[in-house]
């Protein structure tokens, strides 16, 4: 006769199985602790290299400051420069002018006769034409030594004009350079500028 299935439960063994396991999940423990520790470390490196980050902003920052301040210096100096050669200019204009009104009145003819009868001369007529030629000459040389120094005056006052914009454009980017560090040492992000964005009006 054939044997009957016993109905009893059967014990089985896991141990076999733990055994086999146990290297598996040492392993996989070791590895997430590796895991953990390279992402630390990653995470630690990435925080050094912001920090080098922004410490090489801030010593640019510093660098383009300096650089800004020896230019500034450099602009006011041509500007006090140019503005002493303007003055020196525009007193050499007026007595030039001053000089040319002087020489239109001693062209007049009454002038002329009375400077003639000073001379005293057989040939008066060739002594008033002589007089007459001399004060044309001199009026033509300082029209021409006018028109010279306005040119001149011209030049020097574009010149001081563009010296004067670079030097309110240098110390308006250093203003900005000094309220950036003001802000981050009192630990305040500087506002940022939407470009096309107009300040919100003031509600009374």
């Amino acid at each position: 006769a054939s044997a009957k299935p016993s109905d009893e439960p059967r014990l089985i063994s896991t141990a076999e199985d733990e055994a086999k396991d146990a290297p598996r999940r040492t392993t996989g423990a070791k590895e997430e602790k590796e895991v953990e520790d390279l992402q630390r470390t990653v995470r630690r490196l990435s925080a050094q290299v912001n920090m080098l980050a922004e410490e090489l902003k801030e010593l640019k920052t510093q660098q383009r400051a300096l650089v800004d301040l020896e230019r500034l210096s450099r602009a006011e100096q041509r500007a006090d420069n140019l503005r002493a050669q303007i003055a020196d200019v525009q007193a050499r204009e007026a007595d030039t002018k001053a000089r040319l009104e002087q020489l239109e009145y001693e062209a007049d003819p009454a002038a002329i006769e009375r400077r003639a009868t000073l001379i005293g001369t057989t040939r008066p007529e060739e002594v008033r034409e002589q007089i007459r030629r001399q004060i044309e000459s001199e009026k033509g040389r300082l029209r021409a030594q006018l028109d010279l120094l306005v040119s001149r005056r011209q030049r020097l006052e574009a010149s001081l004009a563009r010296t004067e914009s670079e030097i309110e454009r240098l110390r308006a980017r250093l203003d900005e350079t000094e309220q950036e560090e003001t802000l981050k040492e009192e630990g305040t992000a500087p506002p940022q500028r939407t470009p096309g964005a107009t300040s919100p009006e003031r509600v009374p």
